[in-house]
C-alpha cells in the first residue's frame, strides 16, 4: 500500500488523502482539492496564487482624451500662426505703395 493511501485528509480526519498539495505538501480529499493549470490545489494555497496573479492597479491616463487634448491644441496653434501672419500681412507698414 503506497504512503498517499494511508494519509487523511489534512482538514477532514477519518476521510482518505487521494492528493497531496505540490505548494504546501499536504495531503487532502477529493472535496478539498480544485483542478488549476493541471495540477490540484488545496483552496489555500490556490487562494494565494490568485492573490500573487492579480495585477497592481495603476493610475492610466485614458488615451482619447490625451488624443482630443493633442488635437484640440494643434488646432489652437495653426488658427493662432494664421491669424498672426494675417495680422503682420495686412499691418500698414508692410502695404504696397504706388511709385
Amino acid at each position: 500500500m503506497s504512503d498517499l493511501a494511508r494519509q487523511q485528509c489534512f482538514n477532514h480526519p477519518g476521510r482518505e488523502a487521494i492528493v497531496r498539495c505540490p505548494s504546501c505538501y499536504r495531503d487532502y480529499c477529493r472535496e478539498c482539492v480544485t483542478e488549476h493549470d493541471d495540477r490540484y490545489l488545496c483552496s489555500a494555497c490556490l487562494r494565494l496564487q490568485a492573490t500573487k496573479a492579480t495585477p497592481t492597479k495603476r493610475l492610466r491616463m485614458p488615451v482619447g482624451a490625451l488624443m482630443g487634448l493633442a488635437g484640440l491644441l494643434t488646432a489652437w496653434t495653426v488658427y493662432y500662426a494664421a491669424t498672426q501672419y494675417l495680422l503682420v500681412r495686412n499691418s500698414p507698414d508692410h502695404s504696397s505703395r504706388a511709385r
